[in-house]
């Protein structure tokens, strides 16, 4: 078998990016960075995989010139020589710590990933509810152990997140009552400002990840209707007024977003939601169209099965890398 070249792990690479978004916009804007950066270590005689580089040299200085290779290409602009937006450098750096990840997940490169240590810059103005990078979300969701009960949780609480928008305060009053299977997929009832009601058709794989955690937090069979979908960690015992378990608070879901996917701001969650629309081509205002409260419960659940064809469900999870 012939090995492989670089093309070749870039086309993977990129088809598999794809795949997950399918964006054309997403396919171009990411093989361009990556080519780039390709054509610019070509010219200085240097190779995508570090250890190739490390002939004369060391396979640790292999390693820290693509690492400082990858930083000022990522930092200058190779049209007019001047230092990029931070949010252009933050993407850049995602978008080749992405190929890198994948290469070497896949044995294709045998080094560690030559980006691991440089660190994203801030945006001015929006230090405190900044996006997150794609790439970042989809490799940070890959390491949550899901083996684990709080594992569980905070994968499914951070994928209704992200895939939904819903505000943290929607999503902290989920309970068991607003759980229905319509047609193989889950649809939550959310209870939002003003009184009015809500209906998500949630992607396949979400769907599963919340039920998953569900079973774990009960695992006895009965729940009752009221009980909490997302409750506090530790050892789970009910609330002696209620009998059902403590939901988590405000400032226990913003340190599972911080722990998990590294965010200063739970409203960063909204905003990548929302950059993650534009994305995949999605126009939110058609989102913003779903029926309130003037409607009643069959009305929206039909509305919500439809609502997910609107609302890029699939997609969306395909994008974050939510299996």
């Amino acid at each position: 078998m012939n090995e492989l070249t670089e093309d070749d792990i870039i086309a993977m690479w990129a088809d598999t990016m794809y795949r997950r978004t399918h964006s054309m916009n997403t396919l171009r804007c990411y093989g361009n960075i990556l080519r780039k950066f390709q054509a610019m270590l070509s010219e200085a005689g240097k190779y995508l995989d570090p250890f190739k580089n490390a002939i004369h040299i060391s396979r640790v200085q292999a390693i820290e010139e693509i690492e400082q290779a990858a930083q000022g290409f990522c930092s200058i602009s190779s049209d007019t020589h001047i230092l990029v937006a931070t949010s252009t450098y933050n993407q850049r750096l995602s978008i080749l710590s992405s190929f890198y990840e994948y290469a070497i997940k896949h044995n294709y490169f045998s080094c560690d990933n030559p980006l691991h240590f440089l660190e994203r810059g801030v945006v001015l103005g929006t230090l405190h509810a900044d996006r997150l990078e794609i790439p970042d979300v989809q490799a940070k969701m890959q390491r949550i152990n899901r083996m684990s009960r709080a594992g569980k949780r905070d994968y499914a609480l951070l994928s209704v997140l992200l895939t939904t928008g819903r505000r943290v305060s929607e999503v902290r009053r989920l309970t068991w009552a607003d759980v229905n299977l319509i047609n193989d997929r889950v649809v939550l009832t959310f209870h939002c400002k003003g009184g009015k009601i809500r209906c998500d058709a949630l992607a396949l794989c979400v769907g599963l990840a919340l039920m998953d955690c569900i079973q774990a937090t009960y695992p006895y069979g009965q729940i009752q209707p009221h009980a909490p979908l997302f409750v506090s960690k530790g050892p789970y015992a009910p609330t002696r007024s209620t009998g059902l378990y403590p939901p988590l608070l405000p400032n226990s879901i913003a340190d599972v977003c911080r722990r998990r996917l590294g965010v200063t701001s739970v409203c960063s969650m909204h905003h990548t939601y929302a950059y993650a629309l534009e994305s995949i081509g999605a126009n939110i205002s058609e989102r913003q169209r779903q029926p309130g409260h003037e409607n009643n419960i069959t009305d929206l659940y039909t509305a919500a099965m439809e609502a997910a064809k609107v609302t890029y469900a699939d997609q969306l999870a395909a994008l974050f890398g939510i299996e």
